[in-house]
């Protein structure tokens, strides 16, 4: 996706948001601005908001907090790149760790 003097596109955003189901601080890092600025390309994009309290990171995506916790990163690291907190990470991967194990 292009950038526009600098700055990042409405459709950059709304990419990283829809498609690539980052939340509002990981695009906000990648594209080097504030959460603001990430909320309102998101406005003018006409993005679809996913319901408040969905933190696609923890909900969707455990499966590959997984494979990065396998693979050495701590869950500040995993936390950082889904747009949730340590704490979040972990509750998620607990969680993922007791239905691995039941089912």
């Amino acid at each position: 996706m292009a950038e526009s003097g600098g700055r990042r596109t409405p459709e950059w955003a709304r990419h990283k948001y829809e498609v690539e189901r980052l939340g509002f601080r990981e695009i906000a890092r990648l594209g080097g601005c504030s959460f603001s600025t990430v909320q309102a390309l998101l406005v003018e994009a006409g993005a679809t908001p996913r319901p408040r309290g969905t933190r696609i990171g923890v909900l969707g995506r455990r499966e590959e907090m997984q494979a990065m916790r396998d693979k050495g990163a701590t869950n500040r690291q995993i936390g950082e790149r889904f747009g949730v907190t340590a704490s979040s990470v972990f509750a998620a991967l607990k969680r993922h760790a007791r239905t691995r194990q039941a089912g």
